[in-house]
């Protein structure tokens, strides 16, 4: 039993070092590289999950600094689009004038922006 526990927290081990190294992985992938069965892997990732080591997906394994850095680049996007709205509404009332066709909100860029 115990050489058991001990194969399954090498398999485990080795699932978060591809997952590390990867970023993400597909759960056929794994099963093929390791030698275990498609269930055996997906038993694996619903518990190395649960202990919070990696994220599931749909059909395998993102790491978690993967999902923090894709949370981050969001978080960018949405204050570089505050941004460009304030600059934009800035100059809109400035100029005094609607927008065009080709500025910001009428290409879609800023799209709450509005002559």
């Amino acid at each position: 039993m115990k050489n058991n526990r001990r194969v399954v927290e090498n398999r485990q081990k080795q699932i978060l070092g591809l997952v590390r190294e990867k970023g993400e992985v597909r759960a056929d992938e794994l099963s093929s590289a390791l030698g275990v069965s498609v269930m055996t892997i997906r038993r694996d990732l619903g518990l190395l999950e649960s202990q919070k080591l990696l994220r599931r997906t749909h059909g395998g394994a993102v790491s978690f600094e993967r999902v923090h850095t894709a949370r981050r680049f969001g978080e960018e996007v949405q204050t570089c689009r505050c941004r460009c709205d304030r600059m934009i509404r800035g100059a809109v009332r400035k100029a005094r004038r609607p927008l065009s066709d080709r500025s910001a909100a009428g290409t879609g860029l800023c799209p709450d922006i509005t002559g």
